[in-house]
C-alpha cells in the first residue's frame, strides 16, 4: 500500500532540525535583521506621523525617527552602562573585604546554632561549619564570576558598535522600502502560500511588536521601582542591583523575591531589622506594581496563555542558554501566528 508523505511537514521539520543544530550560526547571522525588521515596524507609526503631519519623505522620515532614536536611546544606554560598569568596578575591588562580612555572618550563624542546641554533638557542628563555610566561599565566587562576566560584557559593548550600524542601516532600508522588502519577500514563496505567509507575518509583527513594547515598559518601571526604593534605603550598587530586581521581575516564576528575601533574612539575622524591613516594602511595592499594572499593559497584545509563555521561557533557555529568556517567547509567538495562519499544521486540523 502507498504511503502518502506530506512534503510540507518534511521540510518543516527538517528546517527545525537544521536551525537545532546549527543554532549558533544560524541565530549570530540572522538576529541583526530580525532586530531590523521588528523595529522598523515598532517606528512605523512615527515615522508615519512625520510624513503625515510635515510632509516629510519617506527617507527624511525614517532617517530622523532613527537619528531621534539613536540619540534618546543610545545616550541613556551609555550612562546606564557606565554607571554600571563603575559599580562593578567597585563591587569586584572590594570582594575580598566582602568575603570576610560573609565568613564572620557565617561563623556567627553556626555560633548562634551551637547555642541554640547545646546538645549538639561535635560532628554535627563540624559538619554545619564546613558546610556554611562551603556555601559562603561558593557564593562568593559565584558574584566574583557574575561580577567578570558583566564587567566583560559591558566592556564588550564598544566592540559591538558594527552589529548595532548593521541593525539601523537594515532598519532604515526596511522601512523605506517596507513594500518592496515585503513583496520581494513573499515572491520567494509559493504562490499558494502566499495569502498564508502574509497573514502570519502580519500576526507576528503585532504581537511580537505588543510583547516587546509591554516588557521594555514593564521593565522600566519595575527598575525604576527598585531603583528608587534602593537609594532611599542608601544602597550602595543601587544601579547594578536594580537592573538585576527588574530582570527578575520581568522573567516569570522568579521575580525579585529571590535577590529581597534572602537579603532581608540576612539584615534580619546581622540585627538591621529596618533594613530588613525596606527590602520587603521594595518587593511589596514591585509586586503590587507588577500586579496592578501588567495586565493594562500587557492587554492582549499575544494572546498566548502564560503556562505556554512558561514553556516556551524554559525550552528557550535550555537550547539557547540565558539569551533564551527572550528568544523562546519570541519564537512562541512566531509559532502561534504561523500556526493561525494554518502554516504549521496542527493535530485535529486541515493543512
Amino acid at each position: 500500500m502507498a504511503v502518502a508523505v506530506n512534503y510540507r511537514k518534511v521540510a518543516l521539520l527538517a528546517v527545525l532540525a537544521l536551525v537545532v543544530v546549527f543554532r549558533r550560526p544560524v541565530l549570530a547571522a540572522v538576529l541583526p535583521f530580525l532586530v531590523a525588521f521588528v523595529l522598523a515596524h515598532l517606528i512605523d507609526p512615527a515615522v508615519n506621523s512625520l510624513q503625515r503631519r510635515l510632509r516629510f519623505p519617506r527617507p527624511v522620515a525614517t532617517s530622523v525617527t532613527l537619528v531621534l532614536l539613536v540619540v534618546v536611546v543610545g545616550g541613556a544606554l551609555v550612562w546606564v552602562a557606565t554607571n554600571v560598569y563603575n559599580e562593578l568596578l567597585d563591587l569586584a575591588t572590594l570582594l575580598p573585604a566582602h568575603q570576610r562580612t560573609a565568613m564572620r555572618v557565617a561563623n556567627d550563624l553556626l555560633q548562634s546554632i551551637e547555642e541554640l542546641f547545646q546538645s549538639v554533638p561535635e560532628e554535627v557542628t563540624a559538619y554545619l561549619r564546613e558546610s556554611l563555610n562551603s556555601l559562603s566561599q561558593g557564593f562568593m565566587e559565584f558574584v566574583a564570576n557574575l561580577t567578570n562576566r558583566l564587567l566583560g560584557t559591558v566592556a564588550a559593548l564598544p566592540s559591538a558598535a558594527a552589529i548595532w550600524v548593521i541593525i539601523m542601516l537594515a532598519t532604515y532600508f526596511f522601512s523605506t522600502d517596507r513594500e518592496t522588502v515585503n513583496n520581494t519577500l513573499l515572491r520567494l514563496a509559493p504562490a499558494h502560500w502566499r495569502p498564508r505567509i502574509a497573514d502570519a507575518r502580519d500576526k507576528v509583527l503585532v504581537d511580537l511588536g505588543g510583547f516587546l513594547r509591554a516588557q521594555v515598559v514593564m521593565l522600566f518601571i519595575s527598575t525604576t521601582i527598585a531603583a528608587v526604593g534602593l537609594v532611599l534605603i542608601g544602597t550602595r550598587y543601587w544601579m547594578v542591583l536594580s537592573l538585576i530586581l527588574g530582570i527578575l521581575d520581568v522573567i516569570p516564576v522568579l521575580g525579585p523575591g529571590l535577590l529581597l528575601f534572602p537579603w532581608a533574612g540576612i539584615s534580619l539575622f546581622l540585627g538591621n531589622l529596618p533594613q530588613a524591613v525596606q527590602l520587603v516594602g521594595i518587593f511589596l511595592v514591585m509586586f503590587a506594581a507588577r500586579n496592578l499594572l501588567q495586565a493594562k499593559v500587557l492587554g492582549d497584545s499575544v494572546g498566548m496563555h502564560p503556562l505556554l509563555m512558561l514553556i516556551a521561557l524554559w525550552v528557550g533557555i535550555v537550547v539557547f542558554g540565558v539569551y533564551g529568556i527572550l528568544i523562546g517567547p519570541i519564537l512562541a509567538i512566531i509559532a502561534k501566528a504561523l500556526a493561525n495562519a494554518g502554516i504549521i499544521p496542527l493535530p485535529g486540523r486541515d493543512g
